[in-house]
């Protein structure tokens, strides 16, 4: 069964042999654990930082805006951000829609375990791809 394709997109200073550790950790829960139960999910692939333009800084490039992030084409139909640090005050992830409208969500690296995180979040992104939208005018933010 050939899944649809999530890209991984590093914007953190996490080590990309980390992030391929987590990403083969992630796609193996999704095809052992999750899809024979929920009959759906995504294969993560990590993609290049410039598959979406360069992040612009703020307080001194102390966070990145995840609008200029969000707004660039992703080959995939989702996508998952790791950046260091948060743009919502104490959240470890939160969840959006890009402008073509694809699934999005971040994933603050320097708070907790972001694998944890990544996890939760991209099984989220499969059970609710439309991540809530239809309820809330605000971001979640987990």
């Amino acid at each position: 069964m050939n899944l649809p394709d999530l890209a991984i997109i590093n914007f953190s200073e996490i080590p990309e042999g980390d992030i391929r550790r987590a990403i083969r950790n992630v796609n193996r829960q999704v095809s052992n654990d999750f899809l024979p139960i929920w009959g759906s999910g995504y294969y993560c692939k990590l993609h290049r930082r410039d598959a979406a333009s360069p992040a612009a800084d703020v307080d001194g490039g102390n966070q990145t805006q995840p609008e200029i992030i969000q707004s660039n084409p992703v080959q995939a139909e989702a996508a998952v951000f790791l950046v260091d640090r948060p743009h919502i005050s104490s959240a470890l992830s939160f969840c959006s829609m890009k402008t073509a409208e694809i699934p999005v969500a971040f994933v603050f690296t320097d708070l907790g375990d972001w694998t944890v995180t990544l996890s939760h979040e991209v099984l989220e992104m499969i059970v609710d791809s439309t991540l809530g939208f239809f309820l809330a005018d605000e971001p979640y933010s987990a």
